[in-house]
């Protein structure tokens, strides 16, 4: 079912995705319980979860994709966990959480996850207004700009290779053509060279 589905990259990228997220929750959970956000249990959770997805769909090479999606999926509720706990506060991370999910996932799964993360520091501010600060409002504006950005290269860059992937079979079929066109004309010639050398 998940090997079927349209990704927007391949599963070693995705394996590799993975491996970084792995990387980034070991690295930012030891610094939630230092600076200690306002729910400081849904932090170190969050980067547990992270963490041994990450490291899980990394290692499993044989269920990557399987462990991608509901990676993605579990992320996507983690984030806006977080926000609904923490305010603004992990609006910053909005970027990294998507793009996690937009390379991970089923392409229109990771889309719309994606889209969930991005709009709900939006949401929340709207709620809120008096909860916005400097930082929180340019992590606002630029997290869909950027996902979007990323969304839009890998979509290009998939396209390309597909297109690459047909010229390259086009050619490999041509070559085949060109190939069994020589070996007839040499057969061809055999046969004529034969005839012209018996004696009628």
């Amino acid at each position: 079912m998940f090997r079927d589905a349209e990704y927007l990259v391949e599963e070693s990228d995705a394996r590799v995705a993975m491996g970084l997220v792995a990387l980034m929750a070991s690295l930012l959970t030891p610094l939630a319980m230092v600076f200690q956000p306002t729910n400081v249990n849904i932090a170190i959770t969050a980067g547990a979860i992270c963490f041994i997805g990450g490291l899980c769909g990394f290692l499993v090479k044989a269920a990557t994709r399987v462990i991608s999606n509901l990676f993605g999926l579990l992320m996507t509720a983690i984030y806006l966990t977080a926000v609904s706990e923490n305010g603004l506060t992990p609006a910053p991370l909005a970027v990294i959480f998507a793009a996690v999910t937009i390379t991970t996932m089923v392409k229109r799964a990771g889309l719309c996850c994606a889209a969930l993360i991005v709009l709900a520091p939006i949401g929340y501010a709207v709620a809120n207004p008096e909860s916005i600060t400097a930082i929180a409002a340019r992590a606002l504006a630029v997290g869909p700009i950027v996902c979007f950005v990323f969304f839009y290269m890998l979509n290009q860059t998939k396209k390309r290779k597909d297109k690459i992937e047909v010229i390259a079979n086009a050619l490999t079929t041509s070559k085949h053509s060109k190939e069994q066109m020589v070996e007839r004309q040499k057969e061809m010639f055999a046969v004529i060279g034969h005839e012209l050398r018996t004696p009628v």
